[in-house]
């Protein structure tokens, strides 16, 4: 437990003054952290969610999805279109690899890299 959630748990019987000065935290630290509870509330659900979706997916393909696979398939599905495999970034990998191998500073049999 946090210092602001003791004080937000005790201040009817204390006082926010008197149990922020006994745990030397600022009143108005606590006040910020109190103003902004709704978010990190919010954020407790969304990651909850994330999760679950998550452990949906991994379930989904017998627990053989790592961490890549599972990220390509939050994505795909966020923008409506499960995906298989991957497969397609690959291809995008591979091509952009070698479109950079010749590019205009590759001189391949030279020896030296200038062209000639």
């Amino acid at each position: 437990m946090n210092r602001f959630q003791f004080v937000e748990d005790h201040k009817a019987l204390y006082g926010v003054k008197r149990l922020c000065r006994v745990l030397q935290v600022s009143r108005s630290g606590f006040y910020r952290w109190l103003k902004g509870s709704a978010a990190r509330l919010a954020r407790r659900q969304a990651d909850a969610r994330l999760a679950e979706r998550v452990r949906r997916i991994h379930a989904e393909h017998d627990g053989t999805y790592g961490s890549p696979r599972v990220t390509v398939e939050l994505r795909g599905r966020d923008r409506g279109q499960p995906q298989a495999g991957g497969t397609g970034d690959a291809r995008a990998r591979h091509r952009r690899a070698a479109s950079a191998q010749e590019g205009p500073h590759h001189h391949p049999g030279t020896g030296r890299g200038t062209g000639a």
